[in-house]
């Protein structure tokens, strides 16, 4: 049985919450989860580093205006 998690994140920027989001997923594969990580705006500096490093990350590309409603 494939354990597979979504992880949904407003953003994948610089700062403290951005950072656990990526060690929690780190550690969620580490268990042997299939995850995934889903940005609603688009990805930037930790989610652009994340994702070169092989992390599974997509984006839904909205306006950072609209992800704060």
């Amino acid at each position: 049985m494939n354990k597979k998690i979504l992880i949904l994140s407003t953003g994948l920027g610089l700062g403290g919450a951005e950072q656990q989001v990526i060690e929690l997923a780190f550690n969620l594969i580490q268990r042997g989860y299939q995850v995934k990580i889903l940005s609603m705006v688009p990805l930037v500096i930790m989610g652009l580093e994340a994702q070169s490093h092989g992390f599974d990350i997509a984006t839904l590309n909205m306006s950072p205006i609209f992800s704060n409603l």
